[in-house]
């Protein structure tokens, strides 16, 4: 009953992340496969990249820019930075005049190479001689529930047997079939929290 996350939720407790997100894509399958379960979804993310930009140290002090300057530059080229406020004669209130690349250039690293700083000697020093851009994988989201890491499979019943209780009888044995190469066991617990991981 309410408040629930969905109908249907199976909680994946385990000791380690990696082996819990393997068996709650074997019961997500599951879920898919059940007749009379529909909308499945899991909260584990997928994938995404990032781009951290590293600032070359040594580069930017010969060329007498800090890296706040940098930090500056390129916060400015994503979010923007008000550079004033336009007054009409007919607007309530002024608006904010926001300077920022292009959206479309803004999408590409190969862009940046456009982009140049003021050194203090007077000469434009090109971004891409003062960073580094490295891409990484964005770390996923880690849920918990009572101090104890999980993963959440859920889904909808639908069709004849809208009750989740018969959502939860088809599911039974096709949870116990699954096999987890360590040799432990899965153990299928209703309404109390597992005891330990």
């Amino acid at each position: 009953g309410p408040p629930v996350l969905s109908t249907m939720v199976a909680e994946i407790y385990g000791p380690d992340l990696q082996r819990q997100t393997e068996v709650a894509a074997e019961v997500k399958r599951i879920f898919e496969s059940t007749e009379g379960i529909t909308d499945v979804d899991w909260f584990v993310e997928e994938p995404q990249d990032r781009v951290d930009f590293r600032v070359d140290l040594e580069r930017a002090a010969l060329a007498g820019i800090t890296p706040e300057m940098i930090s500056q530059k390129l916060y400015m080229l994503g979010a923007g930075a008000e550079a004033g406020m336009l007054h009409s004669e007919n607007g309530r209130e002024p608006v904010p005049i926001v300077l920022r690349m292009e959206r479309g250039a803004r999408s590409h690293l190969a862009e940046l190479s456009t982009v140049a700083l003021h050194a203090p000697d007077g000469r434009m020093v090109p971004l891409s001689e003062l960073v580094d851009a490295v891409r990484v994988q964005e770390d996923r989201s880690i849920y918990h529930k009572n101090l104890r890491r999980v993963v959440y499979v859920t889904g909808e019943v639908a069709g004849s047997q809208e009750s989740p209780i018969y959502g939860v009888l088809n599911l039974r044995e096709k949870i116990k079939a699954i096999r987890v190469p360590e040799g432990y066991e899965i153990s299928q617990q209703y309404r109390d929290l597992p005891k330990d991981d």
